[in-house]
């Protein structure tokens, strides 16, 4: 199905993390930024 030249991997990959910021977010609070994760 995906080919190693597509370049959907790297739009889910991408995708994901930022669905992971948006739960991580919402689940601690909006005072809490991702930047302060990290």
């Amino acid at each position: 199905m995906i080919r190693s030249d597509s370049p959907w991997p790297a739009v889910i990959a991408v995708i994901t993390v930022l669905v992971i910021t948006v739960v991580m977010m919402l689940a601690y609070g909006s005072s809490l930024s991702p930047w302060n994760l990290m």
